[in-house]
Formats: C-alpha cells, structure tokens, sequence
C-alpha cells in the first residue's frame, strides 16, 4: 500500500480544507475529467470490475461539493 498511501498523503496536501478522504459511501458521484456527467460509483467499481469485497477499502476524495474528485486506482 506505500504507493497508494503516497498519493492519498499527496491529494491531501492539495485539497481544500473542506475536502476529506474517506471510504465509498451509498450514492457517491465522480466525475472524471472530459465527462459531461457524474456518474454512480457503484456503476464505476461494476464496470471496472472491482470485486465487491474491494470496493470499501477503495479511498476517495470529497472535496464537500457532491461530486467524488478522486478514487484510488482511478485517474480522474
């Protein structure tokens, strides 16, 4: 986990004060950039085939605006 870690550590620093990391939560939206729309992550994590025992333990970023800004093992 060193270089998830590094990066959760690194998304900190740049995030606002409002943002926190924290694990999925039922209903999350994320927008990756050039998309239009937010979409489920649920939807995400299926599509990507993320086993199901997985997803929990994926981190994300909440910048506090309703939309997820960044996933673990997800560009944005």
């Amino acid at each position: 986990m060193g270089r998830a870690r590094r990066a959760i550590e690194a998304l900190a620093k740049l995030a606002p004060e409002t943002a926190t990391l924290r694990h999925r939560r039922p209903g999350d939206r994320f927008q990756r950039l050039g998309q239009t729309a937010a979409a489920r992550l649920q939807n995400l994590f299926i599509n990507q085939r993320i086993p199901a025992g997985e997803r929990s333990r994926r981190w994300v970023l909440d910048p506090g605006r309703g939309t997820l800004a960044w996933v673990e093992g997800f560009s944005a």
